[in-house]
């Protein structure tokens, strides 16, 4: 126990340093969706996400976060609730233990199998906002209790089972599929005990049948999943869902280690077939029931919605597998002919089907070990990185092959293998995790981006103009409680489904709100169209968002939609300037327009009102173009080029540009002119 304890500390200092490393979310809207609940069920004892009704089953995590708001403001909580998410996943050692133990494993692979849940990839959720490891620990709760009530049914040890499996599925509606597989695996081991157990509570049985259907029509089962009711639309595909079968069953293969796959394999075939007790086929039948559902799971929400690895909803299956292979050595030297043929169908598997295929940036937020593989695809090119950890694996499949014929000397260095591959990509992992976060943070966190609750006494609207990533909006709205629901311009992204609101500009320059001038303050996002208000007084400024507190009404007197947070013009690009309170357009817009050295000559034509102004763009100079306004209508710019850049992060561009507006009381004219430096 000593030895258990120890691991669970290492485990947590661990997690938890990460965590600290970890600024802001990337996981969207999970991580919104799980910390606004929390508060929400801090502060108001109900689950609502800015103010509206979320019906949504899984709420064990939230329930278990909210009491940390008492301890401070949203940057203090968002690390106490990584704390716990680190404690969490490291007390998942104990079921584990607990179940080697239960199968009489020797007390060196009981370790080496604990540590080896510990360094699984899927670990590294325990940074994230969500309710990932939390559903991990109680699953495996779960598992220990259905192997022991399937080994002796007793009405003590089914209830224990009952009670893992609803938190479980509390913390992460997927795992419901643990009822099922367990009666159909108590079908299978033992089919006269469910006729007896029914035979005799018979009316209990019923009641409880009728209580858990009254629950579902009372609720409603799209309420019930919430988040997940789309499942309710999924069709089958069966080809495609075989071939995300596959692509997700050679990611586990590659996250736990490699080398016990296929040892684990014949073990729970063997445990299965010709059972040493009761127990061990309770164990590899669960398994194998549980491991098939969760690949159907997974594959389906793949084919359906994700289009990516769900290994989120899977690695929890994964410590089951050490100790399959465990358990496989004890029975010696005639399993090796079998674990052999298994190792050879993996490698060629492996050596087939290259993960630098599946491990796209925007595709791998289900799984923390594709995350590792695009940390190496990023640096080595895809060649090198699939060579290097194929031939890792490989050699980790020959370990652990060659462990049956040598079980004392090798079977200890197999699973060290695999903790060592499993643990260096959960680092990996963590890495290219907290590399993306600190990014996010850096570009889309304002200084200060956590006191705008402190800087406003009313709520806030947060306005999401042309080009605005979802992202950006909802790391605003997790630190800050007082951003209500978005308001969306016309032609912007929808954030999220919990609520939006409609923007718009009124010719005068107004903001209206679902037709309703807009009088409080504002927060405006500038990722990809920077704006200036009138007659308001500027909070706060970041690199991506301003917050405006208007004198009276919101109007906005410039915006350039298209104009990226970091100078880049997009060639759709269009600059409004709109007339002042008393109806009067005066001033000038000034517009400089840079390449750099490395960008070739180019034409920009910028067409205003009156005129068609040519400005040719030399590499490392720039030319400004002064424009003067005056009217009483709003005026549009377009600035147009005869070629476009494509930058290193997927955006199309034509030049780096610059928009001031300077007002001035009068003009004689409508004239403009353009200046080379």
């Amino acid at each position: 126990m000593l030895a258990l304890t120890g691991l669970v500390g290492v485990s947590f200092a661990l997690r938890l340093l990460a965590g600290l490393a970890k600024p802001s979310m990337i996981m969207v809207p999970d991580e919104y969706l799980y910390f606004a609940l929390s508060r929400s069920l801090a502060f108001s004892y109900e689950p609502l996400i800015r103010g509206h009704n979320e019906h949504y089953f899984s709420l064990a995590f939230p329930l278990l976060s909210a009491p940390l708001w008492a301890f401070g403001d949203a940057e203090l909580v968002y690390k106490l609730i990584q704390a716990l998410n680190a404690l969490i996943a490291s007390l998942a050692a104990v079921p584990v233990f607990l179940l080697a133990r239960e199968l009489r494993l020797r007390a060196t692979a009981r370790l080496g199998v604990t540590a080896l849940a510990l360094a699984l990839p899927g670990l590294a959720l325990a940074s994230y906002i969500s309710t990932d490891v939390l559903g991990f620990t109680l699953c495996l709760c779960a598992l220990l209790a259905a192997v022991r009530a399937l080994d002796q049914p007793t009405p003590r040890r089914l209830a224990l089972f009952l009670g893992f499996a609803a938190l479980a599925s509390f913390a992460r509606i997927q795992y419901v599929v643990l009822f099922p597989v367990f009666l159909l695996a108590w079908g299978l081991i033992d089919p006269r005990a469910i006729y007896g157990l029914l035979r005799r509570h018979l009316i209990a049985s019923a009641a409880i049948v009728a209580a858990l259907a009254a629950i579902l029509i009372g609720i409603g089962l799209h309420s019930l999943l919430g988040y997940y009711k789309g499942v309710l639309n999924f069709g089958i595909r069966p080809l495609d869902t075989a071939r995300w079968i596959a692509i997700d069953a050679l990611v586990l293969t590659y996250a736990v280690g490699a080398a016990v796959v296929p040892g684990a394999l014949v073990g729970l075939a063997v445990s299965l077939a010709r059972p040493r007790r009761r127990l061990e086929r309770a164990f590899s039948l669960f398994v194998l029931l549980f491991l098939l559902s969760l690949l159907a799971e997974a594959a389906l929400f793949a084919s359906n919605i994700t289009n990516e690895v769900e290994e989120r909803y899977m690695f929890v299956i994964l410590p089951a597998l050490g100790i399959s292979f465990a358990l496989a050595i004890e029975r010696g030297r005639r399993l090796a002919l079998a674990v052999s043929g298994v190792a050879a169908v993996v490698l060629v598997a492996l050596l087939r089907f290259p993960l630098t295929a599946y491990d796209e940036i925007n595709h791998v937020t289900g799984s923390p070990f594709l995350r590792g593989v695009l940390w190496l695809h990023q640096r080595f090119g895809p060649g090198e990185a699939a060579l290097l950890f194929t031939t890792v694996a490989a050699g980790l499949l020959l370990l652990g092959t060659l462990a049956f014929i040598l079980p004392r000397l090798l079977a200890p260095i197999a699973i060290a293998g695999a903790i060592a591959f499993a643990g260096s990509f959960s680092v990996l992992a963590t890495l290219q995790t907290n590399a993306r976060s600190q990014m996010a943070a850096r570009t889309y966190l304002p200084k200060d981006f956590d006191r705008i609750d402190d800087l406003v006494s009313k709520p806030v609207g947060l306005v999401v103009t042309v080009g605005t990533p979802g992202p950006l909006a909802d790391e605003l709205m997790l630190w800050n409680q007082s951003i209500g629901d978005p308001i969306n311009l016309p032609g912007s992204e929808t954030v999220d489904r919990y609520g939006r609101r409609s923007g718009t500009i009124a010719p005068d320059g107004r903001l209206l709100v679902d037709g309703k001038p807009w009088r409080g303050p504002l927060l405006v996002s500038d990722y990809a169209s920077q704006a200036e208000l009138q007659d308001a007084h500027r909070l706060l400024h970041g690199l991506t968002s301003d917050l405006w507190q208007p004198h009276a009404e919101a109007r906005f007197e410039l915006m350039s939609k298209g104009l990226y947070f970091d100078g880049w013009l997009a060639p759709d690009g269009t600059t409004t300037v709109w007339p002042s309170p008393n109806g009067h357009l005066r001033g000038t817009l000034e517009i400089e327009l840079t390449l750099p050295s490395d960008v070739r000559s180019e034409r920009i034509n910028v067409k205003t009102p009156w005129s068609v102004d040519r400005v040719r763009l030399t590499p490392g100079h720039s030319s400004k173009v002064s424009i003067r306004l005056r009217g009483t209508r709003s005026v549009n710019i377009l600035v147009r080029s005869n070629r476009i850049v494509s930058l290193s992060d997927g955006r199309f561009v034509i030049a780096q540009a610059r928009f001031r507006l300077v007002k001035a009381a009068h003009f004689k004219a409508n004239a403009a002119s353009i200046t080379n430096r």
